[in-house]
């Protein structure tokens, strides 16, 4: 508060990612962010075996472990992204356990342990954009860059447009 002013900060999704984000320690290698998030999937199932999310939440089909594979999948995104066939492997309805979950975990592990730092960094998981939180940041096309900024004014005088023209159609259907 005392150098930004600020009274909160919002950051559920960057948390999903990395749950200690606010933790000062300085990850600065991809080995470091590697292992970190492998960590973290690996807590994060062993708080699933003493806390288990309720049963049938988010469906009947996959069950109380959709939760897990959910927060798991965040986790471990850019990693994933990486390694297509074990991202379908853990969106497979079929791996609906902690233990087929920690399959993955190791055989992910494997695949990246002969890789040395510099192998590490060429790939597109040491780039800050492939992280869970980001992927939403990229334009999705060039127009946006050149975009001038609005003014909140504007922006309310859009909002009300965009209602009204949302009542119209809605009365033109009844």
């Amino acid at each position: 508060f005392d150098k930004t002013s600020c009274s909160g900060v919002m950051s559920s999704e960057s948390l999903l990612e990395n749950p200690g984000i606010f933790d000062e320690q300085n990850v600065a290698s991809g080995r470091d962010i590697l292992d970190r998030q492998l960590q973290y999937a690996d807590i994060y199932l062993d708080y699933c075996t003493i806390f288990p999310p309720l049963p049938g939440s988010l469906g009947i089909k996959g069950g109380s472990f959709n939760v897990a594979r959910s927060h798991v999948f965040k986790i471990l995104h850019r990693y994933l992204e990486e390694e297509p066939d074990l991202r379908s492997w853990l969106g497979n309805q079929e791996l609906c356990t902690i233990q087929q979950a920690r399959a993955l975990l190791c055989e992910l592990r494997s695949r990246y342990s002969t890789l040395d730092e510099e192998k590490l960094q060429m790939k597109n998981s040491w780039k800050d954009d492939s992280s869970w939180y980001r992927r939403h940041r990229q334009p999705n096309d060039s127009s946006s860059e050149n975009a001038k900024p609005i003014s909140l004014e504007e922006r309310k005088k859009l909002a009300k447009l965009r209602i009204q023209a949302l009542r119209e159609q809605r009365l033109s259907k009844a």
